[in-house]
């Protein structure tokens, strides 16, 4: 389950208008939180529930900036499907997101291609932090 935190930095204006997120999430109650918290940025959103569908949406869409990838997701998990993304699109930018907080799973996510890593429970000015980072 996902549990998004705030912080005093909340306040900052996150204005991500024009761009378009693949949130790749098989918890729906998960999906609707980062949905809801990524509502007032402007930013266009996409979700996948597993691999398979992740995959067939970065190629049916090359218009998607950057994707939020579960690495624990039914059928092809989160490391095979970004590393099939990265095949197709090299330089997407795609962030990690696990509650598995350990050096080696760190490690496979960076081998896989992730450029980052935000760990779950989701704190969200981290998530805002790497957006910004990514997407301007």
């Amino acid at each position: 389950m996902l549990i998004l935190y705030t912080c005093p930095m909340e306040h900052v204006k996150n204005d991500f208008s024009g761009k378009t997120m693949l949130i790749v999430e098989d918890c729906e109650l998960s999906y609707q939180l980062l949905k809801e918290i990524l509502e007032e940025t402007g930013i266009n959103i996409l979700h996948a529930t597993n691999g398979h569908d992740a995959l067939k949406l970065c190629i049916q869409h090359d218009d998607i900036d950057i994707v939020l990838m579960d690495i624990k997701i039914p059928g092809m998990n989160g490391l095979k499907t970004t590393q099939r993304i990265k095949l197709i699109r090299p330089d997407l930018p795609i962030l990690a997101q696990t509650a598995s907080v350990y050096p080696e799973i760190m490690h496979q996510c960076e081998q896989a291609g992730c450029v980052e890593f935000i760990e779950k429970p989701i704190f969200t000015y981290k998530l805002m932090n790497a957006l910004r980072k990514w997407l301007l």
